[in-house]
């Protein structure tokens, strides 16, 4: 699941402010990390789950489906129509929801594509079985909708995900709270929510990371409600 983003090529997400290159770096290397740590540990639990369960036969067959279209790659219609076919063939899969995720991360490599990207993971989000699927699809959901420039549509998918009370990814989650605030020119609580992680996540790389970003803000009450 770990791809190639052109997310700094996207002219909605330049920022006039000195920490915007850290922010869209961040954001880049931090999804990939993200990205592959979960989808490891999902990869595991579907393959075993579909050992495990009373539909393992079922659940083989997805999984040779998916096999397959994968083996045709996003970059050929073929592929792209075989994962779709995937998705609605094999309802409730751990397939199904991995396929809706590949043609999000698909269409995400473009950010013209950012809305066809954000559709594909609003439907991964809703065939999610389980509660770590959700967590990844609605970060996925949060970075689509970054890359269209859309901050509170993305403010709200990242603050859906920390809903999940997953005990993973918690300092990831909680800093790209703060970027997204950033982002709205929400500035003050932005602040707060860079010392929340600094506080919260103490000798961490994120909280150097947030008191890094705090540091680059705008003196309180000099920039308040102006878009980043």
């Amino acid at each position: 699941m770990t791809q190639t983003t052109t997310i700094d090529s996207n002219p909605a997400l330049s920022s006039s402010n000195a920490s915007g290159s850290s922010l869209v770096d961040w954001a880049i290397a931090q999804r990939k990390a993200l990205l592959a740590g979960i989808l490891a540990l999902l990869v595991a639990v579907g393959s075993w789950s579909a050992y495990q369960s009373s539909k393992a036969s079922t659940a083989k067959k997805a999984a040779a489906a998916l096999f397959e279209a994968k083996k045709l790659g996003t970059e050929s219609e073929a592929g792209l129509a075989a994962l779709d076919k995937v998705s609605k063939d094999f309802v409730g899969s751990h397939a199904a929801w991995e396929a809706l995720m590949l043609l999000g991360d698909h269409h995400s490599k473009k950010a013209p594509q950012a809305d066809l990207s954000a559709s594909w993971y609003e439907k991964a989000d809703q065939a999610a079985t389980d509660p770590r699927q959700k967590l990844l699809s609605r970060y996925n959901l949060a970075y689509a909708r970054e890359l269209q420039g859309k901050w509170d549509l993305a403010f709200t998918a990242i603050e859906s995900a920390e809903r999940l009370g997953l005990p993973i990814f918690k300092s990831e989650l909680a800093l790209t709270r703060g970027r997204l605030l950033e982002r709205m020119g929400k500035t003050s609580e932005a602040r707060q929510a860079y010392e929340a992680v600094a506080k919260d996540f103490a000798d961490s790389e994120a909280a150097r990371t947030a008191d890094q970003w705090k540091a680059l803000l705008p003196a309180p009450n000099s920039a308040e409600g102006k878009t980043q």
